[in-house]
């Protein structure tokens, strides 16, 4: 009987390392970005985006990392906006995977996560960019410009 029982662990142990080797060959690992100095680190845990709100100057690359245990994104706008439109989309990020975006222009970004309408759920979190000497307030700018050129808010 002892026997039986190694055996049983020594087979599931295989099947784990088996099935992590397939995934990678596969290339279905976590993604990952290239960090730039100065980055800004914003994490998906327990269905929140984790600061939830931040300030940060033009050219400030911002580091999405799910450390949920389920799939989000992210995608400009507020609950109620329409999402095809979207100034900036996030691919569906996996446990561990990352997404990285830049703002070039001050304004205001608001986002939430739209997988399973978790936006529902209070997923949402603001992006606000603005040169250190500007002191504008939140609510003065309704929207502004991603790195793609595209117009948000």
């Amino acid at each position: 009987m002892m026997v039986s029982m190694r055996m049983r662990q020594w087979m599931g142990t295989l099947s784990v390392v088996v099935l992590a080797g397939i995934l990678a060959a596969c290339g279905s690992g976590p993604t990952k970005v290239e960090r730039e100095p100065g980055h800004v680190v914003i994490e998906m845990r327990d269905m929140r985006f984790v600061p939830e709100e931040i300030v940060v100057e033009p050219g400030t690359q911002i580091v999405f990392v799910n450390m949920d245990r389920m799939s989000h994104n992210v995608v400009a706008g507020k609950p109620g906006d329409r999402t095809n439109d979207a100034g900036f989309r996030s691919p569906i990020l996996g446990v561990l995977s990352e997404w990285a975006i830049t703002f070039e222009e001050e304004g205001v970004y608001d986002y939430m996560c739209t997988v399973n309408s978790h936006h529902l759920s209070g997923m949402v979190g603001r992006i606000i960019v603005r040169s250190e000497d500007n002191t504008f307030q939140a609510n003065d700018i309704k929207g502004g410009r991603a790195d793609d050129g595209e117009l948000v808010g």
